[in-house]
């Protein structure tokens, strides 16, 4: 369903930023990145996304080398969510997530009956109701942040690429977002860059763990663990209850 083979990238000559990145999935599930600030999470999402082209190595979802793919066909086949919210324009939320379903609109962009009943589902699903007819410069950052998932659910594909999507929301939206993530997962690859490791251990069916200048391929939570402290250059302390990992601050243990 993805692979990337021999991915290396660089923003300047001096500062290679990712090398050797090699990673393979086949199943549907969640896949989480974790690794410190700088060493490539967010810039790996958006070679995967089809944002940035790497220097060297390939990059296939189902089959497709996405640099051979237009941009059209591969936003149908992966969606994705920045870490960045910010927009310049503004709109109704509606607006915004319909506009996920932008290569479905006609001339008029209008959406044929089934996707506006898509949308009504998604945006019940979000609990977003009394969000979509506010204009997007009045919605918090948690806010944005919400229409911003809905936009991506509603893109669809078979991938769906998500960077740090429960940074800004509250408790009681995280778990009903989460919730979520984990039944699209019975049928899409659902890759999330995470910096909570409570969230990126106890959901993720395999996690990458990308270091400075390194990365290696998905792997279980089990086998990660054991290179946790040397992954983030400190000890991280955590406990196991009922197969559950916790993570806390050592003196917190």
């Amino acid at each position: 369903m993805l692979k990337v083979e021999s991915c290396f990238f660089r923003y300047d000559a001096k500062n290679p930023l990712l090398e050797n990145i090699n990673m393979s999935i086949e199943e549907p599930g969640i896949y989480s990145i974790i690794g410190l600030n700088g060493t490539g999470k967010s810039t790996l999402l958006k070679l995967i996304a089809g944002l940035l082209r790497p220097i060297s190595g390939k990059i296939e979802i189902e089959g497709k080398d996405i640099l051979k793919t237009s941009f059209a066909s591969l936003s149908r086949m992966r969606s994705y969510l920045p870490q960045n919210i910010y927009l310049p324009i503004d709109f109704p939320a509606i607006e915004f997530i319909r506009y996920g379903a932008y290569l479905e609109m006609d001339l008029f962009s209008r959406l044929n009956r089934e996707k506006e009943k898509e949308i009504e589902l998604i945006i019940d699903k979000m609990n977003i109701t009394d969000l979509k007819d506010r204009m997007t410069s009045t919605l918090s950052a948690g806010e944005m942040q919400r229409i911003h998932i809905a936009k991506a659910l509603l893109q669809g594909g078979r991938v769906i690429l998500m960077d740090e999507p429960v940074s800004n929301i509250d408790i009681s939206f995280r778990r009903r977002f989460l919730k979520l993530l984990k039944d699209m997962s019975k049928e899409k690859v659902v890759i999330i860059v995470m910096h909570d490791l409570n969230i990126a251990f106890n959901m993720s069916k395999k996690i990458l763990a990308l270091s400075k200048n390194a990365g290696f391929d998905f792997n279980s939570p089990e086998m990660i663990i054991k290179n946790l402290d040397s992954i983030f250059n400190e000890k991280i302390s955590y406990m196991k209850n009922n197969d559950k990992y916790i993570f806390a601050d050592e003196e917190d243990l």
